[in-house]
């Protein structure tokens, strides 16, 4: 986190988001790595996001195993 003042920080995260769902009764995983550039202000309750810009670094979808 780079803090701009005692209230104010930006920072870079980085998620992983895997998603399942059914197409043509096939069961898909489609995973998506995802960067996140956020802008945080403090508040009485704490840091909280005040912005958020989001990126899709990859995604991919495959078909998952059937099972039995």
């Amino acid at each position: 986190m780079e803090f701009q003042d005692d209230d104010h920080a930006s920072g870079t995260c980085y998620a992983m988001a895997n998603l399942v769902q059914e197409k043509d009764g096939e069961d898909i995983l489609t995973t998506h790595a995802v960067r996140y550039y956020d802008k945080y202000v403090k508040t009485g309750e704490g840091w909280k996001i005040a912005e958020r810009d989001q990126y899709f670094v990859f995604s991919d979808s495959k078909a998952l195993p059937k099972l039995g």
